[in-house]
């Protein structure tokens, strides 16, 4: 289950009166449409109830709070505050959460998510229920707490009591968005943009995704970003308040003047120029008849000549290899490699024979893949289903439109203040008195010293290499440079970052920008704050995770070795610094032929400068042997006065809120 940004409900200090002075307009909570803060847009305001006021039972050391409630036509949603004990909701088990109405009525929810602060003790968990019946204003919300097995350990029901919005709770939307603008539409997708409401401090934005037909979906996640005419890039939140299908988003961005040309464009990391899309057949799914002939057996093959035609989309299939896996039959079908095809899923529901499928990706060659789990060795012809097919798709997804005018009087949560100063981030002192520990500190120290005499920039390059690369995987790919552009302060304190992420070819696959504590990702279109905190520079990577390894039962070894060859390292000694850690029990890593023990990282670090000159990672193999999983090394550090104008550029088309 996917964990969504919600926020509790927020007050809103809405002018009415100088809301219709100036915009000639008067706002009926019976015909108005608009945004709820922690809730969403909704199209019927006279429908909507929201929660009186917060309620809270305890029980057990544990304590609840409903701390918000909104019912629509469309859902009811509830946000609660747990305190105590701070075990995550069971959302696949209905029974930690339900409504019950005021005739006994019992509705579960449909579907949930949360988040946890343990500093805090604290769960914040959204629960979305059905339509409650028009009018409800008493009910009870019943929270079972549930452990790791679905056992029920303690139950509250907490009474609510909800009420009719007010129309200084709603911001209305622009009456201008009551036809959806669209992008063009590419393998089957578009991009929509299905609400703005303007409030004096913030621009809220619905945008969704929208299919041609039925079936169609989108098989990642996905942001949008938000340009000006000259390129300005301005600043989106997520505040998606729902527990949707992610076809839906809702973002917040500064208030506008009125009229200004903005455009919104679909952001997929890592490459926009192929969507991997799916599109569902199991509605009409069209079919083929494997005959396994006599005396089929595990490790037999059959080379086949079989095309299908799944929508507009054909499929080869040239082979069909019968395996077993940890006792499971699985019958694998190959497809010839096709372009923009990455897969496709076969099935038979009603053949008792057929107890599962795997969808694959496309190997090295681009064939493809999929298999289906079988209960024994097939003796007598099978009909599967074509019930899925994968592909890829490419389009340049954006809306042009025009911003609305930010309304007088018209605020959204706490008015605009000040920030306050941001706290200085000290490096925490080591409460550890180990030699090693202590050693990898100070060298780490000598180390970040003369970077950190500011003002002025450092530059950092870093190459990494990853051994264990995955069929279809797409990030990080086998070879990463990736380029840090750090300002900073007379006191070594940050003050701005660009970091790029290149491809083997040099092409920029990923691009971020930071100004203060305010990040923005060029590439997904993600952006926000992370926190507000100053930090100094600081190259270390090992002193804090062995901190961390001390309280745990990691083994933690440290040698005197040759540095390796190569820049940074030649001819000087290195600390060789080794953490590896057991697992409970082995597992097996997707893609990997055999199973692993545990894992570990390997650092060296030059005596001589204090520079950690390559990092490893790696699993551990039961026979006690690794395979090595990534290498990462700096090949370059460098202080300089001023950076290339290019990354000036980069930081100036980011507009921070």
């Amino acid at each position: 289950m996917r964990s969504l940004r919600a926020h509790p409900a927020l007050t809103i200090l809405l002018v009415i009166l100088a809301l219709g002075l100036l915009t000639g307009i008067a706002y009926a909570v019976s015909r108005l449409t608009g945004f709820i803060p922690g809730f969403g847009f909704t199209a019927d305001a006279s429908a909507v109830y929201v929660l009186k006021q917060p309620a809270q039972a305890e029980k057990d050391g544990v304590s609840v709070r409903v701390e918000s409630a909104t019912s629509d036509r469309d859902m009811f949603w509830v946000t609660v505050i747990q305190s105590g004990k701070t075990a995550t909701p069971q959302f696949r088990d209905t029974r930690a959460a339900s409504v019950i109405l005021a005739d006994g009525t019992k509705i579960d929810f449909r579907q949930g998510s949360s988040d946890t602060d343990e500093r805090a003790d604290q769960l914040k968990a959204n629960f979305e229920f059905a339509a409650l019946p028009a009018g409800t204003q008493a009910l009870t919300f019943h929270y079972d707490g549930l452990v790791s097995d679905g056992k029920v350990i303690w139950s509250l029901d907490i009474p609510l009591q909800l009420r009719p919005i007010r129309a200084d709770e709603i911001i209305p939307a622009e009456a201008t968005q009551a036809v959806s603008l669209r992008s063009e539409s590419y393998g089957g997708l578009a991009l929509s943009l299905d609400q703005v409401a303007p409030a004096s401090n913030k621009t809220v934005l619905q945008v969704s995704l929208r299919f041609d037909q039925p079936g169609l979906s989108l098989n990642t996640d996905w942001d949008v970003t938000l340009s000006g005419a000259d390129g300005v890039l301005y600043p989106l939140t997520e505040v998606t308040t729902d527990t949707s299908d992610g076809t839906k988003k809702l973002y917040e961005t500064l208030p506008f003047k009125g009229g200004e040309a903005l455009t919104l464009k679909l952001a997929v990391f890592p490459d926009i120029h192929k969507l991997p899309m799916s599109l569902d057949f199991s509605g009409d799914a069209p079919s083929f008849s494997f005959d396994p002939g006599p005396n089929a057996h595990i490790g037999q093959t059959w080379q086949l000549d079989q095309t299908v035609q799944a929508g507009k989309y054909v499929f080869h299939i040239t082979q069909a290899r019968l395996t077993q896996d940890g006792g499971a039959t699985k019958l694998v079908f190959q497809a010839a490699p096709a372009e923009n095809l990455a897969g496709f899923m076969l099935y038979n529901p009603d053949d008792k024979r057929v107890k599962g499928s795997e969808g694959g990706v496309p190997d090295e060659k681009g064939n493809m893949d999929s298999t289906v789990l079988l209960s024994a060795v097939p003796d007598r012809p099978i009909v599967f289903h074509f019930m899925r097919a994968y592909y890829t798709t490419d389009g340049d997804w954006q809306i042009h439109w025009q911003a609305p005018a930010a309304p007088g009087g018209v605020i959204v949560g706490a008015t605009n203040t000040p920030a306050p100063a941001p706290v200085l981030f000290a490096t925490p002192t080591l409460t550890s008195s180990d030699p090693l520990l202590l050693q990898v500190q100070a060298l780490a120290q000598k180390f970040d010293a003369p970077f950190q005499q500011g003002p002025g920039w450092v530059h950092v390059v870093t190459e990494t290499i990853s051994e264990n690369q995955q069929v279809g995987q797409a990030y990080p790919p086998p070879y990463l440079k990736s380029e840090q552009w750090l300002e900073i302060d007379p006191d070594g304190y940050i003050l701005r970052t660009v970091w790029l992420d290149r491809d083997v070819k040099g092409q920029i696959i990923q691009q971020v920008a930071t100004i203060g504590s305010y990040y923005f990702n060029f590439t997904t279109g993600d952006s926000g704050s992370n926190g507000n905190s100053k930090y100094r520079l600081s190259l270390d990577m090992l002193t804090q995770s062995l901190s961390e390894a001390g309280h745990s039962r990691a083994q933690i070894t440290g040698e005197n070795v040759p540095c390796d060859s190569g820049q940074n390292g030649s001819g000087s000694d290195c600390l060789l610094v080794t953490l590896s850690d057991s697992f409970a029990q082995s597992v097996q890593i997707l893609g990997e032929a055999q199973i692993s023990v545990g894992s570990g990282q390997r650092t060296w670090i030059n005596l001589q400068s204090g520079q950690q000159i390559k990092s490893q990672s790696f699993w551990i193999l039961p026979d006690g042997s690794e395979k090595i999983i990534r290498t990462a090394r700096p090949v370059l550090v460098e202080k300089v006065d001023m950076p290339p104008r290019e990354i000036l550029d980069i930081l100036a088309k980011v507009v921070v809120p």
